[in-house]
């Protein structure tokens, strides 16, 4: 397959939190309510009621596009819904030499 359109990935953030969904999914009571794996399409957070949310990447797009910065808004890579805790986790993954940088931008969530 031609490497331009499509190439494994060996070291990427998204191997840690898809192998988490995948791990929780399967293997635990809980299950993720919203999925923004890096690289990958951005998923819809899922209320208990089950009605499906597109969140916002931006307050204002053009703006973010024209040089303000400060209109991105934060989001996780993934949110799991702990039942045996009764608990959300929020999960922002981030290769580890940049850990600190994830660390940091749990406070925006």
């Amino acid at each position: 397959m031609d490497e331009e359109y499509w190439k494994y990935d060996r070291n990427g953030e998204k191997l840690g939190t898809i192998l988490i969904h995948v791990v929780v999914e399967n293997f635990t009571r809980g299950y993720s309510i919203f999925e923004n794996h890096a690289g990958c399409e951005k998923g819809y957070f899922v209320t208990k009621e089950g009605d499906h949310i597109p969140l916002a990447k931006y307050q204002d797009r053009e703006k973010y596009k024209s040089g303000y910065k400060d209109q991105i808004i934060n989001i996780p890579g993934i949110i799991l819904i702990d039942l045996d805790r009764n608990g959300v986790v929020n999960i922002e993954g981030e290769k580890y030499s940049f850990r600190q940088n994830g660390i940091k931008e749990l406070l925006f969530y």
